[in-house]
């Protein structure tokens, strides 16, 4: 049994810096024993040895049992959180002073996505050219068309964020971009950052863009991504 517990474990997790992740289409095939003893250890190792009670993981496989792709976050301990992307329900540690900005949100490639816990509006267009780059706002930015990954997700800081800023000579970590830039520190958790499919920041909205996604000369489509506030005073 412990074989085939390993082999399961094995096929269907991922790690990628602090987070352990478990694909939904074969966590969805497993019986509730082995559903069970996935989140068990998965649940495990994101807290570093420290058990769930019984009762949790229970609630938590019938919770992914009933909403699937559909999978909404959710706070499992104060500093523990566990989030659907892309097919994946990750599970992550957190800042204890996050609540909603410790969710993902994502994005319709082209149209408007409303976010009402954000109190965002957020609207993608694909287009040829950018206009007038004088006239872009704080709140806007041009991608190029083909590099980014889609879907594009809403996230915000996770310890280990890297980000190659617009103009830098190569990747830094976000907490030190957001120093050299002299975001106060209560901000820094409440800004919005745009990623890729593949959890690249493209853009620390009201910042600057990514190098990696830059327009340029002679790209045949361009993003064009606005975030618009519903409340002028929730948007950081």
């Amino acid at each position: 049994m412990e074989v085939l517990l390993e082999e399961k474990w094995d096929k269907l997790t991922l790690v990628q810096e602090e987070r352990i992740g478990i694909t939904i289409e074969g966590f969805m095939k497993l019986s509730n024993y082995f559903q069970y003893y996935l989140l068990k250890r998965a649940l495990r190792q994101a807290r570093s040895g420290r058990e769930f009670e019984s009762t949790v993981i229970i609630r938590l496989r019938e919770k992914i049992q009933k909403e699937g792709y559909n999978f909404k976050p959710i706070q499992l301990s104060k500093n523990l959180i566990a989030h659907n992307l892309k097919g994946i329900i990750f599970f992550e540690g957190i800042n204890r002073n996050l609540t909603v900005n410790s969710e993902v949100f994502r994005l319709k490639a082209g149209g408007i996505t409303v976010i009402p816990a954000l109190n965002l509006e957020v609207k993608i267009e694909k287009g040829r050219s950018v206009p007038n780059w004088k006239s872009i706002g704080e709140h806007e930015v041009y991608l190029d068309g083909v590099r980014p990954k889609t879907p594009f997700y809403i996230r915000f800081w996770r310890r280990g964020d890297t980000f190659h800023p617009l103009g830098a000579p190569g990747r830094q970590k976000l907490h030190d971009f957001f120093i050299n830039q002299k975001v106060p520190r209560d901000e820094r958790v409440r800004t919005p950052l745009l990623v890729t499919a593949d959890n690249q920041i493209a853009w620390v909205s009201g910042y600057r863009p990514s190098e990696l996604f830059k327009v340029s000369d002679g790209a045949p489509e361009v993003w064009h991504i606005t975030f618009q506030q519903l409340n002028p005073v929730q948007l950081k």
